[in-house]
């Protein structure tokens, strides 16, 4: 059975078998965005979508895009590109029938899909060389290459591929006359478009079907599935289907109208009345037609024509028939003087560029004769001018290598002449550089005899394995202010500060360590023997307050016993008050002797213990009194310590004793402040029953006011006491100098 369509396009859509028709306007756009084009990977795409639409046309070009884009993807070592242009050109010299030339880019094509592994792409060239082989009539091979294409679009589930497949297989079954087989196909495929929801694919199918059924004359079957294909393309509203599909059933109503053996018993599509099939022939045949003067089709316009001139004939219709013959032979010849045209304007362009290349060729030969001097003036200066960078290079390149030199040799004196040792080692242990400093601290005669050791297996350092080092600066990227015990050449040792970094490369590898390193071997020395002279002091000084303290309580206990045999009220006073300053020594030596360290008492801490010893020395008083403190942090020096102490008791023991009855509740108030001017005030006050308003120490009589008022004398300090029926306070401000303060 012959189709209404060329053989080709039926046979030869590779990429799609069921591409949309798009023509020149596709082309033109093609053509408009390859303008712009860089050259990528995109306009790899853009040449090899020209070439596949121009198979259609002009195989020449499309030969001649598929080239260009096939060498710019081997420019760019991009195989899928290589791969598809291969295609392109395959199909173009297919169907230009030079099949040799198609099988060689149709094998290179599969070849790498394979390369790269792309089943997509093996599977579309293994369908495509079906196709081939199918067009030189070797059946057998061309199902072979189908059935590959089969396997693998099963593998991948691509049920789209798998519909193109099963088409093909029954249209190969069908040219070796196994309708069964192709039937089998066709009906495999038609189920995958239901599946799908594709109506467009299943219209085809059943056209495809249908042609089965002409070939065994099933004329009923034949009738009944292109019908159905006829209602899908008008629900779809596919003008080129529509027309393409009305024609086909035309052409069987046609057939069944010439064949005398066609019985219409039991078939509902046509009737045993040749007239009504010639009929139904024309109705189909003249919707085709109306279809395809809309898209313009002059090919198929002048097959329906043919065949509607044959139908008109056979139905008597004479006029209608010569007019359609007309018709028919005035599109065979548009067609014909379309190609001529074509044909003439590729030749009158050959014709124009031959010419061209003449006048060009002419022209050329007068401009080498006056290009010729021109060319040797150009050389002649370009040659003046090279000299003349060479000759400027050579002097500035002298110039700049003394510059850097000399900058390299300021750089050296620098480094090696650094009061500090530096270095530079690798990871694993080799000493890369070292400044004289380093060699010279270390002892070695020269960097040379330093390079031979290695760090990993004989590093410098004794007392810190180099593991821990390497992990340490690994970690945090530098080390800084490490202290640790260094070999010397000669065996013996110095103590060192170390601060280094890691030097990386742009991918974060550690390429190198870089150190400085400080010989801190005398400051240490130094600061062991202070410790020890400390150390010794501490015990020289706590030697001497036991003795001291010892001796204040053996007096302390003769004043006790004098006063008991004392009468006079006047003496007795002066001897408690000597018992009690003795007592208060003893008790300052003693809260100093529970400090860590003579040099650096806290004194708030001390003011508070004192404070709270004497309170805890007042049995009968202890729970009814409360302290509050308000005391900077100021280290004085042992000998204002004392007295302050001495003060401190003073103050607060005339509270305990005087100040509260024992029933009231009491409240004592310390307070040590500096102020910007290096004035330390240090105030007590008490809600005692109090002294009379405006005292004035050296008039009173109180043997106690007397004792504070001398002892701020001995720090340079100033007393001022006041007094109320609410309570006493005294003030005591003194100056913090060089003296006063603790070093």
């Amino acid at each position: 059975m012959k189709k209404l369509i060329p053989v080709f396009f039926f046979l030869f859509l590779i990429t799609n078998l069921f591409a949309q028709k798009q023509g020149i306007e596709l082309i033109d756009s093609l053509k408009s965005k390859l303008e712009s084009a860089i050259e990528d990977t995109s306009k790899v795409r853009l040449l090899g979508q020209l070439s596949f639409q121009y198979y259609k046309y002009d195989t020449d070009l499309g030969i001649y895009y598929g080239g260009r884009a096939l060498s710019l993807a081997e420019n760019l070592r991009w195989v899928p590109g290589i791969a598809f242009s291969c295609n392109y050109i395959g199909t173009n010299y297919a169907v230009k029938g030079n099949f040799p030339k198609a099988l060689e880019y149709f094998s290179k094509s599969l070849s790498k899909y394979t390369e790269i592994g792309d089943k997509h792409g093996i599977a579309m060239l293994s369908n495509n060389l079906g196709n081939f082989y199918r067009i030189l009539k070797e059946f057998y091979k061309a199902i072979e290459f189908f059935n590959k294409a089969v396997a693998i679009n099963k593998g991948l589930n691509d049920k789209l591929e798998l519909v193109r497949n099963y088409n093909n297989l029954g249209s190969a079954y069908g040219d070796l006359y196994d309708m069964q087989k192709s039937d089998d196909y066709y009906y495999k495929a038609l189920n995958i478009t239901r599946e799908i929801n594709s109506k467009e694919l299943a219209a085809r199918i059943l056209i495809n079907i249908a042609d089965n059924k002409t070939r065994v004359k099933d004329y009923c079957e034949a009738i009944k599935l292109g019908i159905q294909a006829v209602k899908i393309s008008d629900e779809l509203n596919i003008t080129y289907d529509r027309a393409e599909y009305n024609g086909y059933v035309g052409l069987i109503y046609l057939n069944i109208s010439n064949d005398s053996s066609a019985s219409a018993d039991n078939c509902q599509y046509y009737s045993n009345n040749k007239r009504e099939n010639l009929l139904f022939a024309k109705k189909y045949l003249y919707n085709s037609v109306k279809l395809l003067e809309r898209i313009h089709d002059l090919i198929l316009l002048s097959e329906n024509f043919r065949i509607l001139s044959q139908v008109y004939e056979k139905l008597g219709d004479n006029k209608n028939a010569l007019d359609c013959y007309k018709k028919y032979s005035a599109f065979k010849d548009s067609v014909f003087s379309k190609d001529n045209s074509i044909k003439i304007a590729n030749i009158e362009k050959k014709q124009e560029v031959e010419l061209r290349d003449k006048q060009i060729k002419i022209q050329s030969l007068e401009i080498d004769k006056k290009s010729a001097q021109i060319f040797h003036q150009i050389i002649f200066f370009i040659l003046l001018v090279l000299l003349t960078l060479f000759l400027s290079y050579l002097y500035y390149k002298k110039k700049s290598d003394k510059v850097l030199s000399e900058s390299e040799e300021k750089f050296r004196n620098l480094y090696d002449n650094a009061p500090a040792g530096l270095y530079r080692t690798t990871p694993d242990g080799r000493i890369l550089l070292a400044n004289k400093s380093l060699v010279n601290m270390l002892g070695y005669p020269s960097f040379e005899k330093l390079s031979e050791r290695n760090l990993e297996q004989d590093g410098f350092d004794s007392s810190y394995p180099r593991r821990y080092f390497i992990e340490e600066i690994e970690k945090n990227g530098e080390l800084k202010g490490l202290e640790s015990q260094w070999n010397c050449y000669d065996g013996s040792f110095i103590m060192v500060k170390e601060h280094a970094k890691v030097i990386r490369d742009i991918n974060g590898n550690t390429l190198y360590f870089d150190g400085m390193v400080e010989d801190i071997t005398m400051r240490k020395l130094a600061e062991e023997k202070i410790k020890i002279s400390l150390k010794e002091k501490e015990v020289l000084l706590r030697e001497i307050h036991h003795r001291v303290k010892n001796n204040m309580y053996i007096i302390s206990s003769l004043l006790d016993l004098q006063v008991d045999l004392l009468t006079d009220k006047k003496m007795t006073e002066v001897f408690q008050a000597s018992q009690n300053r003795i007592q208060a020594l003893a008790l300052v030596h003693e809260l100093m002797y529970k400090s860590p360290d003579f040099t650096s008492i806290d004194i708030k801490n001390y003011i508070i213990n004192l404070a709270e010893h004497l309170r805890h020395s007042y049995i009968e008083k202890k729970e009814q009194i409360e302290f509050s403190f308000d005391i900077d942090n100021i280290a004085l020096n042992i000998d204002i310590i004392i007295p302050v102490g001495l003060i401190v008791n003073e103050v607060v023991s005339n509270s305990l004793k005087h100040a509260f009855p024992n029933e009231r509740k009491g409240r004592v108030s310390i307070s040590m402040k500096a102020d910007s001017d290096n004035n330390c005030t240090l105030s007590f006050s008490d809600n005692g029953i109090g002294l009379p308003p405006e005292i004035n120490a050296e008039d009173q009589n109180t043997l106690g006011l007397f004792l504070i008022l001398n002892l701020s004398q001995q720090i340079n300090g100033e007393l001022k006491t006041s007094g109320s029926d609410n309570g006493t306070e005294h003030k005591i401000i003194f100056h913090l100098d060089k003296d006063t303060l603790a070093t």
